[in-house]
Parts: structure tokens; C-alpha cells; sequence
């Protein structure tokens, strides 16, 4: 991907560093981020699935799941 960016920069006669140089930096900003954030941070936010248990209430029809209830900003109907 970074030697992709290199080459469309340089296309359009802008220089940048060589894939080397830009590969070594990004390392290095990539390992003092995970120092500073944890590993986890990189991971991507993403909410729970649907459990077994949620998904057997909600198709058992669950008063707590019925229509009206909210669920996140909405409402089911």
C-alpha cells in the first residue's frame, strides 16, 4: 500500500521517501502507539452478536422484546 501511495505521488511529481524509509517510520509510529494504547486499540469497535440466548427471546417473544420495547434508539415493532 505504501509503495500504491508512492507511485501515485509520484505521478503527479510530488517526492516523498522511499518505500523503505516511509515502511520503517510507520513501523516505528505503529509500535509507539500499541506501547502508549495496548494492542487492543487497533482492534476495530465493533458491538456483540446476538447471543443464544437473546436470539431464542426475542423469536419466543420475550414481554421485555415485544412490540414498543426500545432497543438502541429505536423501537421494535
Amino acid at each position: 500500500m505504501v509503495c500504491g501511495a508512492r507511485r501515485v505521488h509520484r505521478r503527479h511529481n510530488v517526492d516523498i521517501v522511499s518505500c523503505k524509509q516511509l515502511s520503517a517510520v510507520l513501523k516505528g509510529l505503529t509500535k509507539a502507539f500499541i506501547m502508549e494504547n495496548g494492542a487492543g486499540a487497533l482492534l476495530p469497535m465493533r458491538r456483540e452478536p446476538l447471543g443464544p440466548g437473546l436470539l431464542r427471546r426475542l423469536l419466543a417473544g420475550d414481554p421485555a422484546t415485544s412490540d414498543g420495547a426500545k432497543l438502541g434508539s429505536g423501537k421494535i415493532d
